[in-house]
């Protein structure tokens, strides 16, 4: 595991997901497409099949257009790339998948068929219901289940919330930014100092400096 160079300083990496992300999300896609490719015969078809869904989705999430959408599992899915270098096939299976019910219609059973029940599972727990989200009794359960679960499970949750902090201020609501902050404090930090606490003081930073950014504006 990569504890230190898998994320660079954190104003440049919210510059790959603002400004420079058009740029930003070829390079991916490039990297994906070639790593794929080049290791046909060596990865899992589920992971090959995921790649494949998630690229042609079609997704429904805020504000966000549906072919950008598919860059946040794919970020996702980067960092547990560069984390993990033996059995990360589920792994980075989940993490192209991990919100698909929620952004997608995509059929349940049909993930269950091709994926298996583990993976199925795993997103099924990580699903947010929408019309709950800010429900602290909700929340408290729905991440009370996610610590309870696999350990992948909780890698992706932690890696999924920090994607979205470093977009976090794109949102026009501070009510909103200021829940989901909340949210991160109360539940996801817990969980970063437990299971990946290699991360803590750049996750901290992190929050503060989305605090910061903010107030600003």
């Amino acid at each position: 595991m990569k504890k230190n160079n898998f994320l660079k300083p954190i104003s440049v990496e919210r510059k790959k997901r603002t400004i420079e992300k058009n740029k930003n999300n070829q390079i991916l896609l490039k990297f994906w497409n070639n790593f794929i490719k080049k290791n046909e015969n060596k990865i899992s078809l589920e992971l090959k099949i995921a790649f494949e869904l998630a690229k042609n989705f079609k997704y429904s999430h805020g504000n966000s257009n549906n072919k950008e959408y598919f860059f946040h599992p794919l970020r996702v899915a980067t960092m547990s790339f560069s984390l993990f270098k033996k059995e990360r096939d589920k792994l980075l299976t989940l993490a192209l998948l991990h919100n698909c019910l929620e952004t997608t219609k995509v059929n349940e059973n049909l993930l269950k068929t091709l994926f298996g029940d583990q993976i199925f599972q795993e997103i099924k727990i990580l699903t947010v219901n929408r019309k709950k989200q800010w429900n602290k009794k909700y929340k408290q359960e729905y991440y009370k289940k996610i610590n309870k679960f696999s350990k992948n499970t909780k890698i992706i949750k932690i890696l999924d919330k920090l994607d979205n902090l470093f977009i976090l201020n794109n949102n026009p609501s501070y009510k909103i930014k200021t829940k989901y902050l909340n949210e991160i404090k109360t539940h996801v930090k817990p969980m970063v100092k437990k299971n990946m606490p290699f991360l803590s003081n750049y996750f901290n930073n992190l929050i503060k400096d989305t605090y910061l950014l903010m107030n600003k504006s």
